[in-house]
């Protein structure tokens, strides 16, 4: 039982810590990219928009998965 355990909690640290460290490290990318003179503006631009269409993709991803979760016929079969 306790394998069990274990493995969700690290399962679950290993994704907080995951999405932790990538925000850590894009939110500075992305203040060092717009913060750098030398960078035309529609490079900034462009990035921007870049990163907003990956990150409403993945968000829609990720709410569309958590909706069908509740409703998934197959959630309580074990292995």
């Amino acid at each position: 039982m306790w394998d069990q355990v274990n493995a969700k909690v690290t399962k679950r640290a290993g994704w907080i810590l995951l999405i932790v460290g990538w925000i850590i490290l894009t939110a500075f990318g992305a203040y060092a990219f717009f913060t750098d003179f030398e960078v035309d503006n529609w490079e900034k631009w462009g990035a921007g928009l870049l990163w907003a269409g990956i990150l409403t993709l993945f968000t829609t991803v990720i709410w569309e998965r958590y909706k069908e979760s509740g409703n998934d016929p197959y959630k309580d079969v074990q292995r």
